[in-house]
């Protein structure tokens, strides 16, 4: 039987040990994956509703909709994170959302170039 491995944190660690915490972290490897995937499908869904509002007049972003939505998250805050920091979790996704629209929203705005000036007749 192989001598255990040792962990700086934690001392020598079992083979089962080790298995299980692979497992572990193969299971929070795949979670980060989706929560990736997740996080970028919202981005694009914020630009495609900001230039769908902007395409119809509406404002954007939206501070009441930003509002409702963190009320409605933290309804049912669940266990793991302590509301204040989810709190802040959720304050970034809408803060870097809202950025985003900003942005998108600059970059896809008709140019306004001016006709080049012309020099005053004397």
């Amino acid at each position: 039987m192989p001598a255990p491995r040792h962990n700086r944190a934690f001392g020598p660690l079992s083979e089962t040990q080790r298995r299980s915490l692979r497992r572990q972290r193969a299971q929070m490897d795949r979670l980060n994956a989706r929560l990736l995937a997740v996080l970028q499908r919202r981005a694009q869904l914020a630009v495609t509703i900001a230039r769908w509002k902007h395409a119809r007049g509406l404002a954007v972003p939206d501070s009441r909709r930003e509002a409702e939505m963190m009320r409605a998250w933290m309804t049912r805050p669940g266990s793991g994170f302590a509301p204040a920091a989810l709190r802040r979790i959720l304050r970034t996704i809408l803060d870097e959302s809202r950025r985003l629209v900003v942005r998108s929203a600059a970059a896809n705005a008709p140019s306004r170039k001016r006709a080049p000036r012309r020099p005053p007749h004397n």
